[in-house]
C-alpha cells in the first residue's frame, strides 16, 4: 500500500473536514439550549423519564 498517496489525499480533505466539524459543533450548541434538551437533561439528573408532551415543536 502506498501511504504517501493516502497521506496527500487526507491532507487535501482536512480543511473541508474541519469546516464541517465547526458547522456541526455550532448546530449542536444551538440544540443544547432547546427546551427538549433541557427537559432531557433535567430528567436524566432527576432519574426520571423525560416528559416531552409539553414542548411545542419549533
Amino acid at each position: 500500500m502506498n501511504h504517501g498517496i493516502l497521506t496527500r489525499a487526507k491532507s487535501r480533505q482536512q480543511p473541508a473536514v474541519l469546516q464541517r466539524m465547526d458547522e456541526e459543533g455550532s448546530i449542536f450548541r444551538r440544540m443544547l439550549v432547546e427546551p427538549a434538551a433541557k427537559e432531557a437533561f433535567s430528567a436524566f439528573l432527576q432519574k426520571r423519564k423525560p416528559d416531552f408532551s409539553t414542548i411545542v415543536p419549533a
